[in-house]
């Protein structure tokens, strides 16, 4: 068993790279001023771009995400629920980021499936920044007294993120 990570890790490794994926997605659009989309299914998600077929435009993955498709499997122990959106097999982006920063608005929840416990939550109201939350930072409210930059601050120095 010995180089096995634990299922905790495997989570935390996996909401690590899936939220630096997104924001890679919104700096490609930003410095591409071409859109890129988001496409979310039961198993997995993409990262999409606007490709031109002899017939049509039409999304394909990126290429770079291409090449490794098992990179953005969700793994088997995690929930994930997307609204106003249901995660389809699809090949048309949920999500779409335009060069301009604005973005359609979602929500995100990614759960443990066995527990339901919350592990990240996603919620974009239509543009940059989102709010990112995982359990173990807080909620940024007027009880918390905690500003924007406090939280996320306080996100990019959490040892559950590294």
């Amino acid at each position: 068993m010995a180089g096995r990570m634990s299922p905790a890790l495997v989570r935390a490794k996996q909401r690590r790279g899936f939220t630096a994926a997104l924001e890679l997605a919104i700096d490609r659009a930003t410095l591409s001023g071409q859109p890129v989309g988001i496409h979310f299914s039961d198993s997995a998600w993409r990262i999409m771009v606007p490709g031109k077929t002899p017939s049509a435009w039409r999304w394909v993955p990126l290429q770079e995400d291409a090449a490794d498709e098992s990179q953005n499997d969700w793994d088997e122990e995690l929930s994930i629920h997307l609204q106003p959106f249901k995660p389809d097999d699809s090949n048309q982006p949920q999500v779409v980021i335009l060069a301009d920063g604005q973005i359609t608005p979602f929500s995100l929840l990614m759960a443990n499936a066995g527990t339901g416990e919350p592990l990240l939550t996603l919620v974009c109201s239509g543009s940059w920044p989102w709010i990112k939350r995982s359990p173990e930072i807080p909620a940024m409210n007027k009880q918390s007294g905690m500003t924007l930059l406090e939280v996320l601050l306080a996100m990019s120095i959490s040892p559950l993120l590294l």
